[in-house]
């Protein structure tokens, strides 16, 4: 019998995991409707926030009840992943490399967990470290598709880095116990006020209608497309992980959120026309892998 299983938001953690796997390649369907970035970078995030607001009450009390550097340090995140998730790609950086530097977050998210907030770190952990960032290099393949651009290599370093600091900061939401729903609101409100207030930035010193563009002459199934995709991903997804959150470890977090581009690459080899070969094969295979062991342990771990 198992007593307190962890096993249940390892579960959700997963879920979580396989639904951000959308996250990039919606927005690639949503760039081929011909949204912009700065549309992509504000649009969803609104709609959640609107619908979190209406249906819900955010605890404003509870999330603001942390220190300021904590404040700014989440806000600072969730705009670093916001930007870099999708920047790069406008700025000429190949879809290969902006993953593959996007998901170094296994190993920001260990640095910062071990030498900034004192969690333990075991052997295995570091080799599960090893063997899912090795996949994930099989798996990307970032040599193949080489287009390099000095901003959009800095901008994914940086989405990466912040998304480590996304999966850390959220422990001392919970240590609040802040619902699920009302961290999902305020992060939606972080990566949409800002993208506003920076428009006027955008359009004067980044005017090309790909990056700057706004058009509200859609067609229903653009935007049926994006309301479904901002509802299933940013609150489908961040509910979950926010759940999970409460009982997996940041150095385990990030390394199961390393599913996300593996079933980004599934979606582009059935939808996209991406040709599977051997070392998507093996790179997805190995952080499959070393994801269901670390599963099992930790299920054995809760027995």
């Amino acid at each position: 019998m198992i007593k307190n299983s962890i096993l249940p938001s390892y579960i959700a953690l997963v879920a979580a995991a396989f639904l951000y796997g959308f996250l990039v390649f919606g927005a690639k369907i949503l760039s081929m409707h011909g949204f912009s970035l700065i549309e992509i970078l504000i649009y969803p995030n609104l709609i959640v926030a609107v619908l979190v607001g209406i249906f819900t009450k955010p605890e404003y009390k509870k999330f603001f009840n942390t220190t300021w550097k904590v404040g700014i340090l989440y806000l600072i995140s969730v705009i670093s992943v916001q930007f870099g998730q999708y920047g790069p790609l406008f700025f000429g950086l190949s879809v290969s490399l902006t993953v593959f530097l996007l998901y170094m977050q296994p190993l920001w998210t260990t640095l910062i967990s071990v030498f900034f907030l004192g969690e333990k770190f075991k052997p295995r952990d570091g080799i599960l470290i090893c063997i899912m960032l090795i996949g994930l290099v099989f798996l990307i393949s970032p040599w193949e598709e080489f287009k390099f651009s000095a901003v959009g290599f800095v901008l994914a370093i940086i989405g990466g880095m912040g998304m480590a600091g996304w999966v850390t900061i959220n422990g001392t939401f919970n240590s609040k116990r802040v619902k699920p729903v009302t961290t999902i609101f305020y992060t939606n409100i972080y990566q949409s006020i800002p993208f506003i207030m920076m428009y006027p930035l955008f359009a004067k010193f980044l005017p090309s209608a790909e990056i700057s563009g706004i058009n509200f002459d859609r067609g229903i199934e653009a935007l049926a497309f994006l309301v479904i995709y901002s509802i299933v991903i940013y609150i489908g997804a961040s509910a979950l992980f926010y759940t999970a959150a409460k009982k997996v470890k940041n150095v385990h977090l990030g390394l199961v959120l390393l599913l996300e581009p593996v079933v980004a690459t599934i979606l582009d080899v059935v939808f996209l026309n991406t040709v599977i070969t051997w070392n998507i094969f093996v790179g997805g295979a190995l952080i499959l892998a070393a994801n269901a062991y670390l599963i099992l342990m930790s299920r054995a771990k809760n027995s």
